[in-house]
């Protein structure tokens, strides 16, 4: 769902962006309702383009140094409660491992005094000293020869893809291994701080193919959901829209664990997946929420769905399958009459755009239409949402559809109508606006009925219902258009600017947080809240 939840803006700096799911996968499998749900989780803080060359992590009690195996196994390797302070860096160089009978960590380190940029080490899980700063590995060798003595074996190294360098406040060591990755491990307090920001859990170090370093943090689901739920809502909200929010949550969680395997961890922090910033957001009420949902999934045909949200719907969610293009049961599109019109600050929205704007634009994004000359909704889905917007211009027209129906132009979502050159479209399927089509000279203009008067001989009184003109062709009965299925799209529109008019930000797919919150303080429980969203779910335990 690419980032996600995250990251949004809904409530203040509480709400981040979920909407940035175009990248979202539904094509995964479904988790077994049989999962556990009581896992550790890997959240990528770094990796890729953010991958770290150098990481300064902290804990109050200083650390235990571990090496996580590719099956997940831990071994400590040894613990310091001094080291309250760990800079992990990557090593890029040649060198020489030495290894002696009987060497422990502490025998390692006074050994390793002995020589200058040495350290001791462990590489694929035997104790040794690294030798560090050699520019080659001729020069390596050569220091090598000169060392295999007194029992110790030297043996120079070509550069190594995973090594990494872990300076302390009591010295330093190398560490490297071809199957597994350097762990540090809080003592006693499950916190540890990374540039300022603390989490719950351990951190894990991870070199790719002479990369920088990809930093992961190994945490506890219910610790992780109770950040997650601070980040998403206000924890303010009501209780049952937290839970309601932990729920969609961890089952998103669950359904997503293999995403990111090629990096290898579950989801990311950002709003790739779901807004994760460690312990910042976790306050009583969102540890609450996750004690009160343990063991509570919901479910479609016995699997765990995949449970999306997002800001505000506007009135109206969207199904899945116009969106991604994957048709799911319990993800379709729903007219949504509990979300309040002041629902956020984006649950209505306006933005101008001249012929210019949206020129550059669609340049910006590899499209090159020439001048702008008209816009036209040219299709809808079920629901009211656009489906189809067809960009015409000197140079040719283009559709898009899917979530680049609004993210070519930069809106907020695909619930919208259009106003230019003086015409009107509308997405009147919310209820909220019913309309006229007026023709006059050359054109024919959508006026919005409840702003449409008529002189009467009681005085200038407004039109409701249907509306009868007397024209040279006789009396003709003007009738409001509303229909929430039509999907024949719009009057296409022209002139200089185009004003884009809606409501909703995010994809439209599950469920609207801000109509969680209306539901909540309705009376509706979180099992109500979600099955509102997802239609046809059913809940575990």
């Amino acid at each position: 769902m690419e980032k996600s939840i995250r990251r949004k803006r809904c409530v203040a700096s509480f709400m981040i962006l979920f909407f940035l799911v175009g990248i979202f996968s539904l094509g995964q499998g479904y988790a077994s309702a049989a999962a556990n749900e009581n896992i550790d989780l890997k959240i990528g803080l770094f990796y890729a383009s953010t991958a770290k060359s150098s990481v300064t992590v902290t804990a109050q009690n200083g650390f235990i140094y571990a090496c996580q195996k590719s099956d997940d196994s831990v071994n400590n390797m040894w613990q310091n409660p001094a080291d309250t302070s760990v800079t992990v860096s990557k090593y890029t160089g040649y060198y020489v491992k030495l290894q002696k009978s009987g060497l422990d960590y502490t025998t390692a380190k006074t050994l390793a005094a002995k020589y200058p940029n040495a350290y001791p080490g462990n590489v694929n899980g035997s104790t040794c000293v690294v030798i560090a700063n050699y520019a080659s590995l001729a020069t390596a060798q050569i220091a090598a020869e000169a060392l295999n003595k007194d029992g110790v074996t030297a043996t120079a190294c070509n550069i190594d893809a995973n090594l990494v360098l872990v300076k302390n406040t009591t010295g330093a060591f190398a560490f490297s291994s071809t199957d597994g990755y350097l762990v540090l491990k809080p003592i006693s307090t499950n916190v540890v701080t990374i540039n300022s920001t603390s989490y719950n859990g351990s951190v894990l170090f991870k070199r790719l193919s002479n990369s920088d370093m990809t930093v992961i943090n190994i945490v506890n689901m219910y610790d992780y959901l109770a950040s997650v739920i601070g980040q998403e809502m206000s924890p303010s909200w009501p209780a049952e829209a937290l839970k309601a929010q932990t729920v969609a949550a961890k089952c998103y969680a669950l359904v997503s664990l293999t995403r990111y395997k090629d990096y290898g961890f579950t989801m990311d922090a950002p709003t790739n997946c779901q807004v994760y910033m460690g312990t910042s957001k976790v306050t009583d009420s969102t540890r609450a929420a996750v004690n009160a949902t343990k063991g509570v999934m919901a479910l479609y045909n016995g699997q765990v769905a995949q449970t999306f949200f997002y800001s505000c719907d506007g009135g109206l969610t969207e199904s899945s399958e116009y969106v991604w293009g994957n048709a799911f049961p319990y993800l379709t599109g729903v007219k949504d009459t509990y979300e309040k019109a002041d629902g956020g600050q984006y649950a209505r929205w306006t933005v101008t755009l001249t012929k210019g704007d949206i020129a550059t634009k669609l340049k910006n994004k590899g499209v090159d239409l020439g001048d702008i000359t008209s816009i036209q909704i040219t299709a809808r889905t079920p629901v009211g949402r656009v489906k189809e917007l067809t960009i015409t211009g000197t140079n040719g027209s283009k559709a898009f559809t899917k979530t680049t129906c609004y993210s070519i132009l930069g809106l907020k979502s695909s619930n919208y109508s259009i106003v230019g050159g003086g015409a009107t479209t509308t997405n009147s399927a919310t209820g909220e606006t019913s309309y006229v089509a007026v023709k006059g000279e050359g054109s024919t203009e959508m006026i919005p009925q409840s702003g449409l008067t008529a002189v009467t001989k009681n005085g200038t009184e407004q039109v409701s219902g249907s509306l009868s003109v007397a024209t040279k062709n006789g009396i003709v009965t003007l009738t409001p258009t509303e229909s929430a299925s039509t999907t024949t799209g719009d009057t296409a529109v022209s002139g200089d600017s185009f004003t884009f008019s809606g409501g909703s930000w995010g994809h439209g797919v599950g469920m609207s947080q801000w109509g969680a919150k209306a539901m909540a303080d309705a009376g509706f429980t979180y099992k109500d809240i979600l099955a509102f969203y997802f239609k046809g779910i059913t809940f575990s335990n």
